[in-house]
């Protein structure tokens, strides 16, 4: 059944998607070493986002899992 599924959805797939979720975290890692302020413009908060900072719903995908909001 999985096998079906796989085939059936195989064009919604993403080609190297790990490696761009891992190049995107890396860059976000840098960029919020040279400036912490950015991490409130990644943070996905949906309030923002009905205000319509969309861009909310993909970029924080890229925030390093090991980043603290507090």
């Amino acid at each position: 059944m999985l096998a079906r599924l796989e085939r059936k959805l195989r064009w919604l797939a993403i080609p190297h998607l790990t490696l761009y979720l891992v190049a995107g975290q890396a860059l976000v890692y840098v960029l919020m070493i040279a400036r912490p302020e950015l991490i409130d413009q990644l943070l996905l908060i949906p309030s923002r986002v009905a205000q319509g900072e969309i861009w909310r719903l993909v970029l924080f995908l890229f925030i390093p899992p090991t980043v603290s909001t507090d």
